[in-house]
């Protein structure tokens, strides 16, 4: 039997696990996420990549895999609770076969979510401001490779610095500094390649 006894945050963010594995003693995995929080790596305390899970873009698992190596994972193992973006999943395994281990949709703290739709199961008691708005069970006013839903009520930012104005009801993209420091570098690598491609030097 393998379960998860306690998880390590980083501020809002979790980070890793500590597993129990009877008879095993605990071990600790690291979480590696994409830009919208989701799961897609764990890997162990020497970096060893323990398993990975991709997503389609509403949410659904578009695959998994875990390590065959039984000194890496028992036979018991399973795959992380928290999935995609970062929220607590009762999907299916699917590195299992022939199991039902949940009912299909994902907590998302006010509602739940059904990635198979791409929508939510209730609709939100806040209703945004915008065309999308109107419509009380979508998800991320349809945006889900942009943005994120962590209480279930309203986008809101990822990484990049986009954002949710639930005020105002429109989309705007407020960049922190260290997000304007790495676009100002990107582009000035990128102008730099440029210019040298144009004079023959590259």
């Amino acid at each position: 039997m393998t379960k998860p006894s306690k998880y390590y945050f980083a501020g809002t963010t979790r980070i890793a696990m500590r597993k129990y594995s009877i008879p095993q003693p605990m071990t600790v995995e690291y979480f590696l996420s994409d830009h919208l929080g989701s799961t897609s790596l764990t890997t162990d305390s020497a970096g060893t990549k323990v398993s990975e899970i991709k997503y389609k873009p509403w949410g659904e698992l578009r695959s998994a895999w875990k390590s065959s190596d039984p000194q890496l994972i028992p036979s018991t193992y399973a795959l992380t609770n928290y999935t995609f973006t970062g929220q607590y999943s009762y999907m299916d395994d699917p590195t299992t076969s022939g199991t039902t281990e949940g009912f299909g949709l994902m907590f998302y703290n006010a509602r739940w979510y059904d990635p198979s739709l791409g929508r939510f199961a209730q609709a939100d008691a806040i209703v945004p401001g915008g065309v999308q708005g109107l419509d009380r069970y979508a998800y991320v006013n349809n945006s889900p490779l942009v943005y994120t839903d962590p209480n279930g009520h309203w986008a809101h930012c990822n990484i990049f610095g986009w954002c949710w104005d639930s005020q105002g009801g429109n989309f705007s993209m407020t960049l922190t500094a260290d997000v304007q420091s790495i676009s100002a570098n990107l582009y000035e690598d990128g102008h730099r390649e440029r210019s040298q491609f144009i004079n023959g030097k590259k």
